[in-house]
């Protein structure tokens, strides 16, 4: 039996009947459309749309479909594994097909596809080359970066196991999350990889929560920025890591605002840095970060649970001042929030 959500770019299981037909009818059009370059292919195609639109065709005929594609499934005897390898090898040469015609949009669907049956130890490198090449072309910076994810990690590895290695030191050696490719907390596999391939028992995670927040550009509130760092902290708990959180860096940075108009801006006005000298290039980049990242007080409802939630060991209140009297503003009102003891 035909699996429509798997043959057709864009098509998603959990999607609702009206965004099945629309983006059926999306399809529809593009498939339309290559038929003068690839009439072979865009007739088959169109004619596995048509198919699909009469399974999507109401909420009865949909139910319908979706019992007899489980059924289907279950009846085969494939070893989970190769069915594993073959949808990612589908998917990925769909994802290359598109990407080599400049149909990046298509492209990006059918990576996201073929990106759930990636190999568990992420191994594949020309995969996630695929991945930021089709990202960067989409102008999705953030999906561009996770591509390169594994390959920070990895080259971190042998950095820091250089130095594990010589000795056993006295102290915790925790590493920091970020909002650029490496260490992001969003990838709770390649988080698993990085602290079990750490050459030491003394080993965690610094949490810092601005950071973690940079990597959106959708929070608004202290509260949204709760939420997010919960659904976050929930999933390393279903994986039983909680207890790597050993520090935090405890911060609020709500620079969405700030990233959306500057990506805006750059679109619409490209600089060209390779002429810019180093030092001024240094300056902007300086700039840009400090306006991404602005590590002001964590002041909200739920800020106290969440920090007694994670328990770490070592808390540093990490704030952007402009003089020792100013910090200590900002570290009494996050003490109140906190409970601590306050600064006189």
């Amino acid at each position: 039996m035909l699996d429509f959500y798997h043959e057709i770019a864009g098509l998603e299981s959990e999607m609702t009947l009206n965004e099945l037909k629309q983006e059926l009818l999306k399809q529809e059009k593009v498939w339309t459309k290559r038929q003068v370059n690839t009439p072979e292919k865009a007739t088959k195609m169109l004619s596995i749309i048509f198919d699909a639109k009469k399974a999507f065709e109401t909420e009865s005929s949909r139910k319908k479909y979706d019992r007899e594609l489980e059924l289907s499934k279950k009846e085969k005897t494939i070893d989970p594994d190769e069915q594993r390898k073959a949808r990612l090898k589908e998917w990925t040469d769909k994802a290359r097909t598109f990407y080599e015609d400049h149909q990046f949009e298509l492209a990006g669907n059918a990576y996201e596809k073929a990106r759930v049956s990636e190999s568990p130890d992420g191994e594949n490198a020309d995969f996630y080359n695929l991945g930021y090449n089709i990202f960067c072309e989409l102008g999705n910076f953030y999906k561009a970066l996770e591509c390169t994810d594994k390959e920070v990690i990895d080259a971190s590895l042998e950095v820091i196991n250089t130095l594990l290695d010589e000795k056993e030191y006295p102290f915790d050696f925790l590493v920091e999350n970020l909002w650029w490719s490496g260490l992001t907390l969003k990838n709770v596999r390649l988080t698993r990889r990085l602290i079990e391939g750490m050459h030491t028992q003394r080993k965690g995670i610094m949490l810092d929560t601005g950071h973690y927040m940079n990597t959106t550009t959708q929070l608004k509130t202290p509260e949204d920025a709760v939420a997010y760092l919960n659904k976050m902290i929930d999933k390393y708990e279903k994986a039983q890591m909680l207890h790597w959180f050993k520090g935090m860096h405890l911060q609020l940075s709500l620079g969405g605002d700030y990233v959306r108009k500057q990506r805006k801006e750059w679109r619409e006005h490209p600089i060209d840095f390779d002429k810019i000298p180093f030092y001024e290039l240094f300056r902007l980049a300086y700039d840009h970060a400090c306006h991404i990242d602005l590590h002001q007080p964590f002041i909200g409802k739920g800020v106290r649970e969440f920090v007694e939630r994670v328990a770490p060991k070592y808390i540093t209140l990490e704030y952007q001042q402009n003089s020792r009297e100013e910090y200590e503003q900002f570290v009494e009102a996050q003490s109140k929030i906190l409970k601590w003891i306050t600064i006189h």
